[in-house]
C-alpha cells in the first residue's frame, strides 16, 4: 500500500520569569490530513490510520 506524502510542522517555546516558566506547543501546525499505515494486521491486510489534527499544550511551573 502506498500512502501520500506529508509534511508536518511542530513547534514549542518557552520563557522564564523568575521562578515561574511558561511552555507552549503546537503540534500540526498547518493541520495537515494525513493517514499511516500499521504492519499488516489480522488476515495480512494493512490498517490505515489518520493521524491526530493539530493540537496545542500550555504548561505553567512554579519552581518553589
Amino acid at each position: 500500500m502506498r500512502l501520500p506524502g506529508y509534511t508536518v510542522v511542530n513547534i514549542g517555546s518557552s520563557v522564564t520569569i523568575g521562578k515561574l516558566e511558561v511552555q507552549g506547543f503546537i503540534n500540526n501546525l498547518f493541520n495537515e490530513r494525513y493517514f499511516r499505515a500499521n504492519a499488516s494486521a489480522l488476515f495480512g491486510s494493512n490498517l490505515v490510520l489518520p493521524e491526530r489534527p493539530r493540537s496545542w499544550t500550555l504548561r505553567l511551573r512554579y519552581r518553589f
